[in-house]
């Protein structure tokens, strides 16, 4: 396991729970698909806010394992694939990017980033024509949700 002992990550890794009041629904991650509400599999999230790091610090090969890892822990989650798919794609993996994103729209086929994670790898694999529709799509099903989130 690794161990993360940088001041500035740990907040990353505290449990949802210890997130600002309003962050997110009890038991729900604040960046959770809209269209679903699932319970909070706290194995697969501490894995994702790790994987999380170490995108951000550009370490993607082991952002990857990290998503890997907490797919195994929960691999009904889609936010999971789509954090794995642009991580793959950016390692110039984007057919293994796309099986992700693929994965994240049929498990939540409504969540934009799903779609757009989608669009990124099919433009790394140069099918631009596609990329361009799944763009699209996740333009729609964003300004459904900012709608949604307005009322």
């Amino acid at each position: 396991s690794a161990s993360f002992g940088d001041e500035e990550a740990q907040p990353l890794l505290q449990p949802a729970e210890r997130r600002p009041a309003g962050a997110a629904r009890e038991g729900q991650r604040a960046d959770s698909p809209p269209s679903r509400a699932r319970p909070l599999n706290q194995a697969a999230d501490r894995l994702r806010r790790r994987g999380n790091i170490s995108f951000n610090r550009g370490s993607l090969g082991r952002a990857a394992g990290f998503y890997t890892q907490a797919i195994a822990q929960d691999p009904g989650d889609a936010l999971l694939f789509s954090n794995r798919s642009i991580t793959l794609t950016k390692l110039g993996a984007p057919h293994a990017g796309l099986a992700d994103a693929d994965e994240a729209v049929r498990l939540d086929s409504t969540w934009h980033k799903a779609h757009a994670r989608r669009g990124a790898a099919l433009a790394g694999l140069r099918r631009h024509a596609a990329a361009a529709e799944a763009y699209a799509r996740a333009s729609e099903l964003e300004a459904g949700e900012l709608e949604a989130a307005q009322r």
